[in-house]
Order: C-alpha cells, then sequence, then structure tokens
C-alpha cells in the first residue's frame, strides 16, 4: 500500500480502503449503529467518486486487541485483532463504496445494488445516470425531484409488471435479488442500458465492444420473450419487453456513437476514482478514559457530536449504542430475538430496545414507585438515559443485559403476547396476520400490554380476544398512543390491587373520559355525516372524503378522525389494513348472533366487538 502519514493522520485511497475492508482489518466500535443511509445517498456518494471529488476524513477510535467489536460488512461480533482500524466516523460511506465494489457487495447486511445506464443522459449535476435497488425494492426505484436527488418508489402498477416480466414463477423479494447478479437479462425497471457498477470496476475492458454488450441484452430480453407463461402472461407484459428490445436495438444501430462517448466517460471516471483518497483522522487516547461523574463515555460523547454531520443520531440509536458499549452481548441479544419471526414482524432492532428500555425501567420501580428517577416515558430521550446508564447502583446496563436474555422478564412475555395475537386459521381466527403486525399494532399501545403481563405474570393466552380487540381498537381510536400508554401503564398498579383480568374496558373507559381517545362512532352516526343522501344530484359518489365530516364540529372531527385510521391511515398509500381485516369472515362468525338481534345492521358487530363504547356516552 502506498497510504501516506502525516502527524499521525494516515491516507488510504478508495481501493486502498477497500482492500483493507475485505482483509477485515477496519472494524466498528460496540456502540456503531447499523447501515442508515438511504439508498439515494448510496448514489450520491458514487457520482462524488466517479467525478473525482473528496469525500471527506473518517475517523478512528482506538481499540485494544481482544475487546469486542463489529465486523463492518456483516456486522458480526468478534475480538479486535492487533492493528485494527476501529472506525468511529466514516460507517456509512464505506457501506456506501462497498455497495459496488467487486467481492464485497453481495457480503453487506443491507445490500443497495448500483447501476450505470448508459442509454441515458444524467440528471442535473450528475456525471450518469445511476440507479439502485434494494430489498424492498428489488426492481429499483424512480429517480424524481431537482437533481435526482430524491427517490420514489415505482408504482404498484410498475411492480405488478416487473414481477410478470422477471419473475412469473416465483415469489418474494429473496427471488428477486438473485437476478441483480444476472448481468445480461436483468436491469432496473425505469432503466435503458444499465450496467453494474461493480462489473466496470472488476473488468475496465467490460465496453471494449459495446455492440455486443447491448446485443447480450437484447438477446436476453428475447429469452424472457420466448419463454412458456402461465394464463396470466397478457399482452400488456409481452408487450412490455419487446418495447425494452427495440429501445435497445435503436440504441445498438442509431444512437451507438452518444452510447460509446458515455462509455468512455465511465470507464476514465472509474480509473480516476480508484485513486481517490481521503485522511484517516485518530481520534486520540483519551476515549479510553472512563466517564467521570453522571455523563458519558468519552467515546459516547463523540460519536453523539460526529453523527450531527451526517445521519442524525435519534435517541433510539444513541440508547442502543450506549447499551452495546457498557455491555457488548447486548447486539447478539437483539439480534437472537429479531430472528425469531413473530419478533422480527413487529419490531425493528431499535424499537426492540426502546420497548425493553421502558419494560426494564417498570420491573426497577417494584418498591421504588415514588423515585422520580425511574419514572415511565414512552419516549425516553438521550439526556434522561445518560444519567441512568450511568448510576452505578441502578445497574442499568447489567440488568438490562439479563433483562433480555433467555428466561429473562422481557423475552418470554413478548412471544406468549405475539403469540396469542396470531392469526392461526381453524384455532384463533380472530387474530391479526404477521406481515400485518406493523400496521394494526401500534408499538406504544403493546409496551401496555407487556407492562400489564409482566407485572401480573398472566398468560396472555388467556386473553386472546380482549388482546387483539384492545389493540385495534387502540389504533383506531386512541389520538395520542404515547401519552395514552403511559396513562394506561399509570393505572396499572391501581387495577391490580383492585384485582383486575385484562383490564380492556378499564382503560378504554379511562382513554376516552380523559380525551386521549374517542369512542368508536358506531356506523348509524358515521352515516350521518359520511354518506351523500340518497338521491342527491349534489354528491355523484356515496362514500365522500374527510373534509365531508364536519369542519369544526366536534362530533364531526371525531368521526373524521377515526374515519382517517379506518379507510387510509397512511395517506394515499392504499394501504387499508384495518378495513381489510376488518371486513374477514372472523366479524360475523363470531358475533353473528348479537348481530341478528339488533336491528340496525352492524351497530350489533361494533357494540359486542368493542365493549367500552357502551359504557361511555357517545359525543
Amino acid at each position: 500500500m502506498n497510504n501516506v502519514q502525516v502527524e499521525g493522520i494516515t491516507t488510504y485511497s478508495v481501493e486502498e480502503w477497500a482492500k483493507a475492508v475485505a482483509a477485515g482489518r477496519v472494524v466498528l466500535p460496540m456502540i456503531q449503529r447499523g447501515s442508515v443511509w438511504k439508498p439515494h445517498q448510496v448514489l450520491d456518494l458514487w457520482d462524488t467518486l466517479l467525478q473525482g471529488m473528496p469525500v471527506g476524513a473518517f475517523m478512528t477510535s482506538p481499540v485494544k486487541p481482544g475487546a469486542m467489536v463489529f465486523q463492518l460488512r456483516t456486522r458480526k461480533t468478534i475480538a479486535a485483532e492487533s492493528g485494527a482500524i476501529s472506525l468511529l466516523d466514516g460507517q456509512q460511506r464505506t457501506l456506501a463504496m462497498l455497495s459496488a465494489w467487486p467481492g464485497s457487495e453481495k457480503e453487506l447486511q443491507r445490500r443497495v445494488a448500483v447501476w450505470v445506464d448508459l442509454g441515458e443522459d444524467p440528471p442535473a449535476e450528475y456525471r450518469f445516470r445511476l440507479w439502485a435497488a434494494t430489498r424492498a425494492q428489488p426492481f429499483g426505484y424512480e429517480r424524481v425531484g431537482i437533481g435526482g436527488q430524491a427517490l420514489s418508489k415505482l408504482s404498484s402498477a410498475e411492480l405488478r409488471m416487473a414481477n410478470a416480466v422477471y419473475t412469473p414463477d416465483r415469489q418474494g423479494a429473496d427471488e428477486a435479488v438473485k437476478l441483480w447478479d444476472d448481468e445480461t437479462a436483468f436491469m432496473p425497471w425505469r432503466a435503458t442500458f444499465p450496467i453494474r457498477l461493480s462489473t466496470l470496476i472488476a473488468d475496465p475492458h467490460h465496453l471494449d465492444d459495446l455492440a455486443e454488450r447491448i446485443s447480450e441484452k437484447e438477446r436476453a430480453l428475447q429469452m424472457l420473450l420466448d419463454k412458456p407463461r402461465d394464463q396470466g402472461c397478457t399482452n400488456e407484459i409481452l408487450s412490455e419487453i419487446q418495447r425494452r428490445i427495440t429501445r435497445l436495438e435503436t440504441l445498438r444501430t442509431k444512437d451507438l456513437d452518444a452510447v460509446g462517448t458515455r462509455a468512455r466517460g465511465l470507464q476514465e471516471a472509474v480509473t480516476r476514482m480508484r485513486s481517490v483518497t481521503f485522511p484517516l483522522i485518530p481520534a486520540g487516547r483519551y476515549l479510553d478514559e472512563a466517564a467521570t461523574g453522571t455523563g458519558d463515555p468519552p467515546i459516547a460523547v463523540l460519536f453523539k457530536r460526529v453523527a450531527v454531520g451526517g445521519q442524525p443520531l435519534s435517541n433510539e440509536d444513541y440508547i442502543f449504542s450506549v447499551l452495546k458499549h457498557h455491555e457488548p452481548d447486548v447486539h447478539t441479544l437483539v439480534e437472537t430475538l429479531l430472528a425469531k419471526q413473530p419478533v422480527a414482524a413487529l419490531y425493528t432492532a431499535n424499537a426492540l430496545v426502546m420497548a425493553a428500555v421502558r419494560a426494564h425501567l417498570l420491573s426497577l420501580r417494584k418498591g421504588r414507585e415514588g423515585d422520580k428517577a425511574l419514572r415511565d416515558e414512552a419516549r425516553i430521550d438521550k439526556a434522561r438515559f445518560s444519567r441512568l446508564a450511568q448510576d452505578k447502583e441502578l445497574g442499568f446496563s447489567g440488568g438490562f443485559k439479563l433483562f433480555i436474555s433467555e428466561g429473562g422478564g422481557f423475552v418470554g412475555v413478548v412471544e406468549c403476547l405475539l403469540a396469542a395475537i396470531a392469526y392461526t386459521p381453524g384455532d384463533f381466527d380472530v387474530g391479526l396476520p404477521l406481515h400485518a403486525l406493523p400496521w394494526l399494532v401500534d408499538r406504544f399501545i403493546f409496551d401496555v400490554l407487556i407492562a400489564w403481563f409482566i407485572q401480573t405474570g398472566k398468560d396472555p393466552a388467556g386473553h386472546r380476544l380482549e388482546i387483539v380487540r384492545f389493540l385495534l381498537w387502540g389504533f383506531l381510536c386512541i389520538r395520542e398512543k404515547a401519552a395514552s400508554s403511559e396513562r394506561c401503564i399509570s393505572e396499572i398498579p391501581r387495577l391490580v390491587e383492585k384485582g383486575a383480568s385484562f383490564p380492556e374496558a378499564e382503560w378504554m373507559t379511562c382513554l376516552i373520559q380523559e380525551g386521549f381517545a374517542y369512542a368508536l362512532p358506531l356506523p348509524e352516526a358515521a352515516r350521518k355525516v359520511a354518506f351523500a343522501e340518497p338521491g342527491s344530484d349534489s354528491n355523484s359518489k356515496v362514500l365522500r372524503g374527510a373534509s365531508r365530516f364536519g369542519q369544526g364540529d366536534p362530533a364531526g372531527d371525531h368521526v373524521a378522525d377515526v374515519y382517517r385510521r379506518w379507510w387510509n391511515y397512511r395517506g394515499n398509500r392504499h394501504e387499508h389494513a384495518f378495513l381489510l381485516w376488518l371486513q374477514r369472515d372472523f366479524v360475523n362468525q363470531e358475533f353473528g348472533e348479537q348481530r341478528a338481534l339488533d336491528k340496525k345492521a352492524g351497530e350489533g358487530v361494533i357494540r359486542r366487538f368493542f365493549p367500552a363504547c357502551e359504557q361511555v356516552a357517545q359525543p
């Protein structure tokens, strides 16, 4: 290597840095979060490199041999070897570089594939037209915005078309991701003539015979066109494949000079990119010092501050990072939990840690209810957590490690709760399907259930219907989820003393009466303000938007807010998860008898499924 050292600062080229990472010399301190850059940030960095621009300095921290660290590419925990480079600032840029580096891109825990499109001119300020694909969007994104900085998802119609073209006989993102490595047949959906950037970095002469490269893609698409397909293959799909073949043929026969100019510019840019350099600045041995007073350890303070200039460090990022710093095993314990499908369906790593931190605080309060330092909060900020982590008498970090270990107070309750609410055909049809948990289950409302079953020791399996009912009612009717969860948890000691079995109705009543939640409007109430009068000339559609519910009228505002959650909680993305799930047969099957007894269609179902609506006066 030709690294240059000046006053303790080591300079690396991009290629030297990639080789150092591949050799395992670059590691991450346990305080580091995972990959957080969005796909457009990865593309922005690669455009910067291809233009030969500087990418800023990286910062390293001292690491003792044997200390627990992360492998940079896989995030596995290992013991640091002598001479390891512990990267404190620069992880996101490094991962972005590796996303298109040969031999490394397939090993990344969170892959972002990168293509260069030689069939199109670049957007403003960019050197080349770049495309990205992720596991969540395996057919790529639509590039929009001034300068091309923003990325948006493909439309539902485009996704269906892409699936029909590329994966007609297979299902799932994993199968689509495998197609990325088929250099000839696959291309991001909006691309014209894309080349995997990693392919060109590995072979600078890949584009020497440009006409042949285009012909290869034409032949690959022709094979897709000729492939036998099931009866679901439409003329639209066949026409789409043919359209792409025609575009490539036009490039090869009419626009080859323009493509050749872009290809030569790309080859030169890749050669220049390899020698782009950046400095590694050592942070200093003072980071080994312990925290003084109630402050954070110096490495945590520095990490928090350097992150301000890049992707902001959220409360969740910070709390998880500090816990990993004090107890490295916490990372492995969290990953073990997330390897279990029911848990992974509901939680991200950060969300899981925040739920466990809150539950751990509540468990520490037993016998110390008056201690303000242990007060319950749905959202714990950095400053408060810093004080908790540094409280040696409390031993928060060590206790937290035990709390989320197998057999600890947290794991068993969460797994039992998720098993209790899970939809199981023939067993618990009222349950919720795993894939719908992120939409139907609010994290803060779920915290209430965790707190109740940890403190009472009861079995969630005995309250399956009540739990699902409370979660769905909370999704639909609670206005401020975080504040409401704090209010419900504050009631737990009184309800335990009262001998409540599962206080669903008590929580509902409390929240409605104190203004945290709405009583669920019965269909008749919604119909009065949401539906046009029969025969009205002014309203051709029966169901109207939220604006029809009465502006400034408390009753109308109430119905409008519930309607918003019921019908389209996430805006115009057409994710009507709640509405679709409540249309399932279980509503009629479970409560059909009560419905038949009620002359007002639907009211019996709502009253029976959400009993608190009978206890609290309607607004």
